[in-house]
């Protein structure tokens, strides 16, 4: 059994009929291929549910995302006690309340004192964050309190930095 150390915990979506591509076929290599040098990993859906699609905004319920977000919050914290991570591998969708939701199991890692990567998987910064200093306030949160990010390009790498750097 690896040691605490090389376990990782990862907050990522499934590929399933509904979901595909992108973030979610990266999931499925990482299933299939595991990781390297003994590390195990355990992986919570962040998919979407209820058939909704990841990008049918007309479909979209608060009441269903507060569900889909506190399934997500309880299985994190089963995990944590059972599996025992080192580390929370976040895959963050960048949305609104996707940031909101990302910031919360951050939060429930870092109070079981959980080393926390975010993967950014969309371009930074994003178009609702000029609208709403609430959710760009969420976002700084996020960053800030996360140990490590990952970027999908240049451009959203050097909106990472700046933003690290003006919230330390």
């Amino acid at each position: 059994m690896p040691s605490r150390d090389k376990k990782i915990l990862f907050i990522t979506p499934i590929e399933s009929e509904f979901v595909k591509g992108g973030i979610a076929s990266w999931t499925s290599k990482l299933q299939k291929n595991k990781l390297p040098d003994d590390y195990s990993f355990k992986i919570i859906d962040s998919a979407v549910l209820f058939k909704r699609g990841i990008f049918n905004f007309t479909e979209y319920n608060l009441i269903k995302e507060a569900f889909r977000t506190i399934q997500i919050l309880v299985k994190l914290i089963y995990e944590i006690i059972v599996f025992r991570p080192k580390v929370l591998h976040l895959n963050s969708s960048i949305s609104r309340y996707g940031v909101l939701r990302d910031l919360m199991c951050i939060l429930v890692g870092k109070t079981f004192r959980l080393r926390s990567l975010i993967h950014f998987r969309g371009n930074l910064p994003q178009e609702w964050q000029k609208g709403s200093s609430f959710f760009s306030m969420i976002l700084d949160t996020l960053i800030s309190l996360s140990d490590g990010v990952i970027a999908i390009n240049s451009s959203s790498l050097s909106f990472l930095k700046i933003r690290k750097e003006d919230n330390c």
